[in-house]
């Protein structure tokens, strides 16, 4: 996770403003700990352990109640999946700097509506990797030279036509990156021999 950040228009803002000082400090808590979409915990019991390791006194009942207003004020949605209470931070797009990155827990439906794949890849273990129009732009900013979407069906077409060197979810990124490096590398030219990755 990267650095996160506080925006100063929270001093004037009416929501944060009605905050206690512990609710405060859950809230920057929060920031602190949610994955790169803003999403993280919001069962009590293990927000009070995760987020005030050395403040015992940060009770299950004083995180229930300050997730309970947060929720009130719109700072946080709360949601469940698999089984498991999550959060997500109402105004992390807004806030956060957004990178590359891939979702550390398990997204609300209402989220998954708004992501659209430009291109999926298969995988070895036969699911696909999704990159975002949001993240085929990163990679446009990184690799100017390449027609990075060119690129992308590319790769897909050779994850298709290669079934047995498909990647593993863990190595995609690494892949992706490789590829596009060496289409720059060659002044935006299509990549060759990816055989051999």
């Amino acid at each position: 996770m990267g650095n996160r950040i506080m925006k100063d228009y929270n001093l004037t803002d009416v929501a944060f403003n009605s905050l206690t000082y512990f609710e405060e400090s859950l809230y920057h808590r929060l920031i602190l700990s949610a994955d790169d979409y803003g999403i993280f915990f919001a069962n009590p019991m293990i927000l009070s352990r995760l987020l005030f390791p050395l403040k015992p006194d940060a009770s299950e009942e004083d995180v229930r109640q300050g997730l309970d207003h947060l929720e009130a004020v719109e700072l946080i949605r709360r949601f469940t999946a698999q089984g498991q209470e999550y959060l997500k931070l109402s105004t992390w797009e807004k806030d956060q700097r957004l990178r590359v990155s891939r979702h550390k827990y398990p997204l609300p439906e209402w989220m998954k509506e708004d992501i659209r794949y430009a291109v999926e890849l298969p995988l070895s273990d036969g699911t696909a990797y999704g990159v975002t129009q949001a993240e085929a732009d990163e990679y446009a900013a990184l690799y100017p030279a390449v027609d990075v979407m060119q690129e992308l069906r590319s790769m897909r077409a050779w994850c298709l036509s290669n079934p047995h060197k498909q990647k593993a979810r863990s190595g995609v990124q690494k892949f992706i990156n490789s590829w596009l490096s060496r289409a720059q590398d060659k002044g935006g030219r299509g990549p060759s021999e990816f055989t051999r990755l």
